[in-house]
């Protein structure tokens, strides 16, 4: 069964939500510095990523096209 794409979207967003609430837990322990530069750079990457899934799902999302009535 293929999911449809607001499924997929939604389920991606919630992923990258979750994952960000745990890098931002993770960053807040700095007293491991090799552990802290990791998720610093984990968390530049999530950044980055979701900022193109917002903008590639708010480019894609268009409004349901209006059926003409017929005469």
């Amino acid at each position: 069964m293929q999911q449809n794409k607001m499924t997929i979207t939604y389920n991606l967003e919630q992923t990258i939500s979750k994952l960000k609430e745990s890098v931002n837990l993770l960053e807040k322990n700095e007293q491991y510095n090799d552990a802290y530069a990791l998720v610093c750079g984990i968390k530049s990457i999530v950044d980055d990523f979701h900022k193109d899934v917002i903008l590639h799902v708010s480019n894609n999302s268009k409004p349901p096209k209006r059926k003409r009535k017929s005469p």
